[in-house]
């Protein structure tokens, strides 16, 4: 009689046994530069800074693991992993993220962010695990709400080794404006990217002298803000009448998004700011404070643009305030009043979502009548504008 031999199965190790794990995923290498706008007048000098990003891209440069993707660049969790475990006796292995923002900050008014960077397909990491292992948390920036890992020492709770890349590795270059307006190309076809933004420049310029002295009205409404005091312990009375702590948090943050309104806008927006809870009592802004009450979600705030700036360049300058949740009624290119909502930059309904045929909305529905613009009566509208141009 025989008898079989018992096949060995092959060990898998739990997640808190392994010591040491291999894995793979993608690798992102930047540079970026920083330059005042007014030092771009001319198609040389932009050559110029964009060989200097280029030269400080191939000498300078960092390199960055790219863990997976995120919905909103300040999530705190990935959408998706894009880590793929090479040891062949570890399935998976825990770990989380401390997202730090974005790994190149926004221009301030008056710069201009240049980028060089290029991605390769796989590159190989080791982790290993140190006698004060408790778990694994890596700190993330994300960039092209990518999360790319921001350090690679994590003493004492483990090591983190990057090992060999291969794979892609085209080379791009990239330019971001103060107001949220991009430009991006390959290095390859840098002249085409160079001819491109100066272009821009120039017209940007002509149009400022050409539309100096005309006025237009922007109303938002900043739904997102109402939180600082919705969600605030002890930020309401039990009568939803902001406290002495929800106004305080209110007006501050309020104070943050004007300001990034202000550097989004370089300047073309005027001093005087109104607000308002019912379209007919208006206020400065810097009666917010003593204004708030248990009616703070109505309000709306009123600003002066002072030049012709329409249609799709104020969407993409609002869409680049990726922040905020607000609305936002403002003139379109053929100058009717529309409404279009964002939502951390990205759309929300209204008229410029409409119009990308990915929501089932009329953009007729977003326009507003023209004998109440911003829900406002002419009379109403024309006083308002008056006083912000005082």
């Amino acid at each position: 009689m025989t008898t079989k031999k018992k096949s060995k199965k092959k060990k898998v190790k739990k997640k808190e046994d392994w010591s040491e794990i291999s894995f793979s995923t993608s690798e992102l290498t930047y540079y970026d530069l920083i330059v005042e706008e007014k030092n771009l007048n001319s198609i040389e000098k932009i050559n110029e800074q964009i060989s200097n990003v280029i030269e400080g891209g191939e000498n300078e440069s960092t390199s960055h693991m790219v863990l997976g993707d995120l919905n909103h660049y300040k999530d705190k969790a990935l959408n998706s992993s894009y880590l793929k475990i090479d040891s062949t006796d570890i399935t998976s292995f825990d770990y989380t993220i401390e997202n730090q923002g974005k790994l190149v900050a926004a221009p301030k008014k008056g710069e201009v962010v240049f980028i060089f960077y290029y991605r390769y397909d796989h590159a190989g990491y080791s982790l290993t695990k140190n006698k004060n292992f408790t778990n694994v948390c890596f700190k993330v920036k994300s960039f092209k709400n990518e999360a790319l890992l921001a350090e690679m020492y994590y003493d004492p709770g483990f090591e983190l080794t990057a090992h060999d890349a291969s794979g892609g590795g085209v080379m791009y270059l990239e330019i971001i404006c103060a107001n949220g307006k991009t430009f991006e190309g390959m290095v390859a076809d840098k002249d085409d990217l160079i001819q491109e933004f100066h272009t821009y420049l120039t017209n940007k310029q002509k149009k400022l002298s050409q539309d100096k002295g005309k006025n237009y009205l922007i109303k938002i409404f900043p739904h997102s803000l109402f939180s600082e005091i919705t969600d605030l312990d002890e930020g309401m009375d039990k009568d939803r009448n902001p406290t002495e702590k929800g106004k305080n948090n209110f007006v501050d943050q309020m104070k943050s998004f004007i300001d990034e309104f202000k550097e989004k806008f370089d300047g073309v927006i005027g001093e005087k700011i109104l607000i308002s809870y019912n379209s007919e009592d208006f206020y400065d802004l810097s009666e917010l404070k003593n204004t708030l009450d248990s009616n703070f979600e109505e309000l709306n705030v009123y600003i002066l643009l002072k030049t012709k700036i329409l249609g799709e360049e104020l969407n993409n300058i609002f869409l680049s305030m990726s922040d905020y949740g607000f609305y936002a009624d403002y003139p379109n290119d053929e100058e009717k009043i529309i409404t279009q909502g964002y939502d951390k930059g990205e759309y929300d309904t209204g008229y410029f979502a409409a119009n990308t045929g990915n929501w089932d909305l009329d953009p007729e529905g977003y326009i507003s009548d023209k004998n109440n613009p911003m829900s406002l009566s002419l009379k109403k509208y024309n006083e308002v504008m008056k006083t912000l141009a005082e």
